[in-house]
């Protein structure tokens, strides 16, 4: 007689597999008031960060944010908030991101967006800016801070909502400036 455990078990893997493919992302909104919650116990603000897997620049993003050598200092300023916006599968979004992307973003669907907020939700700053060539001032999303500009922005809005000290920043800069490398 054949044991039939071969068959039980690659019905329970290929179950199980279902299943987590079914889970869906916490929703922005929950993440969001468990980050608002943490923030005011903390004293920190909140940075999210919009996101994206097939983006390249989203990728340079969170490798500068996650390198070793600065990750610490953002971890200690910031409760920080990855929200994933815009994948072709519904379902690997969080649900909710899309559309308060487009809210804080003036509908622009350009990822890497990232925002500061303090623990009540209230905007301190964002990733758009002033580009160079702008005749009327108007904002666009720079994304991952690449030119000195930008990571001139970047390092002041950083300076405006954390504690960090100025080898901190320097340090942050030192990597973000490495990106154009």
């Amino acid at each position: 007689m054949k044991s039939k455990w071969p068959v039980v078990l690659l019905a329970g893997i290929l179950f199980s597999g279902t299943v987590i493919a079914q889970q869906k992302l916490p929703s922005a909104e929950s993440l969001l008031k468990k980050a608002y919650k943490t923030a005011a116990v903390k004293k920190k603000n909140v940075f999210i960060i919009f996101h994206a897997s097939w983006c390249g620049p989203c990728k340079t993003m969170q490798a500068s944010m996650n390198d070793k050598k600065v990750k610490a200092f953002f971890d200690s300023s910031y409760i920080i908030v990855d929200l994933v916006a815009y994948e072709f599968n519904e379902e690997e979004n969080n649900p909710g991101a899309g559309q308060l992307l487009e809210k804080h973003n003036d509908n622009n669907a350009s990822v890497p967006f990232w925002m500061i907020q303090d623990a009540t939700g209230k905007v301190l700053g964002d990733s758009r800016i002033i580009p160079a060539n702008s005749k009327d001032g108007t904002r666009e999303n720079m994304g991952c801070p690449g030119t000195e500009k930008e990571i001139d922005y970047f390092i002041s809005l950083l300076k405006r909502t954390s504690g960090l000290t100025n080898l901190q920043l320097e340090a942050i800069r030192k990597r973000f400036r490495a990106n154009g490398q």
